[in-house]
């Protein structure tokens, strides 16, 4: 073991108190300040981190059922206004998209595990570096995401791949990836504001500007319909413009009132930030790409083996459990910077009591859900969508246990990804992906949609049995360390 010294607050050093060790977790050489023999300070930092992230947790629940509650009026509403085929295009062309979220490079968990850690040391010079590195990043990828969207717009082979079979289809779906493309650019530019509200533990301002950017989508959508001007490039402007805009206003309340100290500007931009951060984010890249060939790429098989009509049959079913995965992840993910700034104090109690009690709950949350839609599911999907998507039991059954398995992943790859054990998350969800991805793609033609499900569940019973036991080790190894 590596002593010396650390930055850092004077005032929380002198408070607390610290033992100084070089990090363990494989990936850096970065510093740890681990606060002992100080009962009231790591006392007070539970209560906040806990009661912060329950704060967010809360908001982001009672935000997802009113978002949910708009989805399920949008969601017949968009089927009736643009047919089942165009919808099935946009939600393929919308599958697409997510993909250029390994344009972030793992930037946004990487601050999230930096700001968090910083906030444990009471550093606040370094979080105004690492945010405003972050932020000139997230500039240059936004230009190389709105050069990739144009120039595969004008590819070739687009129409195949998003399984548009005819010239009025392949011609929406150009216009789309390009559309959808320039709108994902510019929200890159705004993902430090809420990465940041995440990393401080305030990720409800995130979810409330959300939820704004949502209402005046679905008020807009009300008001095209009302005046007779449907088609599918107003319904896209519609639904996409005003969060970007929302993203925008919570911009300028963080960083212009609320935490005027962390404002990102160039001249904080730093190499040696960047290099931290990457020291998280390549990793976390890997990952990402990893999660998007599972979550993601769905719609994209299933149009292109089986044709874009088919899409709403799958991916309909699949939103409604889609609502209980995200309730349960809503509850997991404010834990992520706390467990980063408990790592950082030492306080490896809490951090294994905190991940047992995250593994219960969640898991609980998506069940109580998910067995009544099981059982329900089928009048109940066939009544939202006006007969258009008629779910067999056997696909919601699928569902249902793949949707386990999906939330007891979230849950504990949040928990390394808070405990920094990145490349340990990036190298398992490697081989789930590809097996996921190869398997789905041989069996869609010959088993038919309830080959998603199936295959997804078992790849993340995979990731399940190997990084489970790999996080309760290092909590252990880590106890053991503060204890000699």
């Amino acid at each position: 073991m590596s002593w010396g010294p650390t930055g850092g607050s004077a005032a929380f050093r002198a408070r607390a108190g610290q033992l100084l060790r070089v990090g363990d977790d494989g990936l850096s050489a970065e510093v740890e300040a681990i606060p002992v023999g100080d009962a009231v300070a790591t006392g007070h930092a539970r209560r906040r981190r806990d009661r912060r992230a329950r704060t967010t947790g809360a908001v982001g629940v009672v935000v997802q059922v009113v978002n949910q509650g708009i989805r399920l009026v949008v969601i017949p509403l968009a089927i009736k206004m643009l047919g089942v085929e165009q919808y099935g295009l946009w939600l393929v062309v919308g599958s697409l998209v997510a993909w250029g979220g390994l344009t972030d490079l793992g930037l946004a968990p990487g601050l999230i595990n930096v700001v968090a850690r910083a906030e444990g040391r009471g550093d606040r010079q370094e979080m105004r570096r690492a945010i405003s590195t972050a932020f000139a990043a997230y500039g240059v990828l936004a230009v190389l995401v709105a050069a990739l969207a144009f120039g595969l717009s004008r590819w070739s082979g687009l129409a195949g791949l998003l399984g548009a079979r005819t010239p009025e289809l392949a011609a929406s779906g150009r216009m789309l990836v390009l559309v959808c493309g320039l709108i994902f650019a510019a929200s890159t530019l705004t993902r430090v504001v809420s990465t940041t509200t995440n990393a401080l533990q305030k990720g409800y301002l995130g979810y409330l500007s959300y939820l704004a950017g949502s209402l005046a989508s679905l008020g807009l959508l009300f008001a095209l319909v009302a005046v007779g001007r449907g088609g599918l490039l107003s319904y896209v402007l519609v639904v996409s413009v005003p969060p970007l805009l929302a993203q925008m206003g919570l911009a300028g309340y963080v960083f212009g009132l609320l935490h005027r100290d962390l404002r990102p500007a160039l001249r904080w931009f730093d190499i040696a930030s960047l290099r931290t951060l990457w020291g998280f984010a390549g990793p976390l890249t890997v990952y990402q790409m990893a999660n998007l060939g599972v979550l993601y790429s769905a719609n994209l098989l299933i149009a292109n083996r089986l044709g874009a009509g088919m899409v709403p049959q799958y991916s309909v079913p699949y939103a409604a459990f889609a609502v209980f995965i995200a309730a349960a992840f809503l509850i997991v993910t404010p834990y992520t910077p706390a467990l980063a700034e408990a790592k950082a104090r030492g306080d490896w109690q809490w951090i294994k009591k905190r991940t047992s009690h995250l593994l219960l709950v969640s898991v609980g949350m998506f069940m109580a859900g998910a067995l009544v839609l099981t059982l329900a599911g089928q009048p109940l999907i066939r009544w939202w969508t006006h007969k258009a998507v008629h779910p067999p039991m056997g696909l919601l059954v699928a569902l249902m246990i793949f949707g386990v398995f999906r939330v007891a992943g979230n849950t504990i790859n949040e928990v390394l990804t808070g405990l920094g054990l990145v490349r340990l998350t990036a190298g398992a969800f490697v081989g789930v992906s590809a097996f996921y991805v190869i398997t789905a793609w041989l069996a869609l033609p010959a088993f038919g949609l309830i080959t998603v499900p199936v295959v997804c569940g078992i790849a993340h019973m995979v990731y399940l049995a190997v990084s489970l036991p790999a996080a309760f080790r290092h909590m252990e190894r880590g106890k053991a360390l503060v204890a000699n």
